[in-house]
């Protein structure tokens, strides 16, 4: 404490008595780690997990990199703690986590330096609540002290009342995962008030996204282009602009879903992706100038010794012509559709089968996400419904693929998009089908797990529908000033994506772990009936407990195969289950 800080205490609390109250150590009583406490309804304690879903500053736009601080937290996990929701007057209970929310929010706003572990904590940790709340007269200060289940005070700050709303809240930093306590000391001018609260931090999950225009989030800018009052425009704003890529790709936002702080578990996520991408210029070697290799590089050298928990990929499109290589396909089409399906078919084949010269295409990025050893990996298909109508059948171009475009709206001279027959749009349909047959056939060679349902969940909302899941041209030209994300996934689009992939994750890694943990309830309830609990505090050896524990672990990786009864049967619709 800062001795200016000190004469204030003595200025405020000069010649009042103080009734010290001893603050409620962790493990100081039997049984009392997740018993919590408060004095008074003022002093209730709200713990908020802040999520580790990245925003644009965790992205260092100049040397295209993340941040070390954010890939790897040495500053600790930043925990919102709160005594807002006993001021008056009373906030609605509902509203007490928003409020904290609403601190950090502010904190983000306005940051330290990134990677500065001293300047990181000194980040303004509470936002003004605008008379939402009441500090009551007596009030001096909020102490918060953060321990571990060891006892320890692993961080602690104070706020206080002449802060006015300000000072309920604040941020801690828990230096690693496990279980914590949030203890507040509610300073009085006539004694103290204090409460606890227990939380835990049990998973940071790395979740990496990598591939082309369909993992970068091309079309979808994280802010659109907009007017200036001078006639200009500002934006588009990307988290990687030389490569399309936005937090708001199907990817970026399913990692956020799958993500549950109130339940201590966090993602941390990184996305490579790049509009273009290809299996050997893009993934295994570089794309980009400003690339040090392939992406699967930049993944090695971000991530140090941390291990990949989920690796989600979606490559193949530009290798054969879609994707990115979509429009070129079109024109293709356009000039001759025969050769043109032939290449193509040639291409998808190529994807899976070695050409004699060298292994198949998918062969080899295999081995390379191998010398990764992620955990699993999550391979997406491509959307067919280009041209779907909205009853989901196929027919011929409309609006910018019947008509000859401008120089004002595309900035090239002389562009014309071809004209879609219904026979073009069917040969397309097919060929995408085809792509996705050997999408899935490289998933299950290589013991990936093939997220589908994104096909289906496209049809009928083709670029001529009425509710399109497209990017059209008009609205590339709008929210980012060219056409380069002309039938890409537009928002919805991008949600369904993100609800496929997130169904996936919950089921191949999320459900596992309930499984596993009910379970573990399961045995402890068993052991209080028998009086087990009573014998180990008797005489069991702590080896025999983690001897217990190891083999939980080694069940738990059999329990994938195991059917569980509190689940309904079935998979999630839409989606099918590979295994390594």
């Amino acid at each position: 404490m800062s001795e200016r800080h000190r004469d204030q205490d003595r200025d405020v609390n000069a010649s009042r008595p103080h009734e010290r109250v001893r603050v409620t150590r962790g493990r100081s009583r039997e049984g009392s780690w997740g018993d919590d406490h408060s004095d008074s309804k003022r002093s209730t304690v709200s713990v908020r997990v802040q999520s580790r879903f990245p925003d644009l500053d965790d992205y260092d736009r100049n040397t295209h990199t993340y941040r070390k601080s954010y890939v790897n937290p040495s500053n600790g996990y930043s925990i919102g703690v709160s005594a807002c929701g006993g001021l008056e007057p009373v906030v609605d209970s509902g509203r007490t986590e928003d409020l904290v929310d609403e601190i950090e929010r502010e904190r983000r706003r306005r940051p330290g330096s990134g990677d500065d572990p001293v300047r990181s904590r000194q980040r303004a940790p509470t936002v003004n609540i605008g008379g939402r709340t009441k500090v009551p007269d007596d009030v001096v200060a909020w102490h918060w002290a953060l321990e571990n289940e060891d006892g320890e005070i692993v961080s602690r700050t104070r706020r206080r009342a002449n802060l006015g709303p300000d000072g309920c809240g604040a941020t801690v930093f828990a230096p690693e995962l496990g279980r914590y306590r949030a203890n507040l000391r509610l300073e009085l001018r006539d004694g103290e008030e204090t409460a606890h609260k227990s939380f835990q931090l049990r998973k940071d999950r790395l979740i990496v996204s990598i591939g082309d225009s369909y993992a970068s989030g091309q079309g979808v800018p994280d802010e659109n282009s907009h007017p200036l009052p001078d006639g200009g425009h500002a934006g588009p704003v990307w988290v990687e602009p030389g490569a399309y890529r936005s937090f708001r790709a199907g990817p970026a936002l399913a990692a956020k879903q799958f993500e549950d702080p109130s339940e201590g578990d966090l993602v941390t996520f990184l996305s490579y992706a790049s509009s273009g991408a290809e299996i050997e210029d893009g993934l295994l070697g570089a794309q980009h100038e400003w690339q040090d290799g392939g992406q699967l590089d930049e993944v090695e050298r971000a991530i140090g010794d941390r291990s990949i928990d989920a690796l989600l990929l979606s490559i193949g499109g530009n290798d054969v012509g879609f994707a990115d290589g979509l429009k070129e396909l079109l024109y293709r089409v356009d000039k001759s559709q025969s050769k043109t399906v032939r290449e193509t078919e040639a291409k998808i084949k190529g994807l899976i089968h070695d050409t004699g010269k060298q292994p198949a295409k998918f062969d080899r990025l295999a081995a390379r996400i191998k010398e990764l050893d992620p955990e699993q990996v999550f391979i997406t298909e491509y959307p067919t419904a280009h041209f779907d109508r909205d009853d989901g059948a196929v027919d011929g171009g409309c609006g910018a693929f019947n008509l000859d475009l401008p120089e004002r709206i595309t900035g090239i001279p002389s562009v014309v998009l071809p004209r879609i027959s219904k026979s073009d749009a069917k040969q397309i349909k097919r060929l995408g089908v085809k792509l996705n047959e050997a999408v899935e056939k490289a998933a299950d060679r290589h013991g990936w797990t093939y997220v589908d349902g994104i096909e289906e969940g496209f049809e009928g909302h083709g670029y001529c529908s009425d509710d399109r899941y497209f990017v059209t041209v008009s609205e590339s030209y709008r929210n980012q000033r060219d056409i380069q994300g002309t039938m890409h996934p537009n928002r919805r689009g991008q949600r369904v994506y993100a609800d496929r992939i997130a169904a996936t994750l919950q089921q191949e890694l999320d459900d596992r772990r309930d499984r596993d943990r009910r379970v573990r309830d399961h045995r402890e309830r068993d052991r209080k009936r028998t009086g087990d609990t009573s014998r180990r505090r008797d005489g069991d050896s702590d080896t025999s407990d983690r001897n217990r524990r190891s083999g939980d672990r080694d069940q738990g990786r059999d329990r994938r195969n195991i059917p569980d009864p509190d689940r309904r049967s079935g998979s999630v619709p839409g989606q099918r289950r590979r295994r390594r």
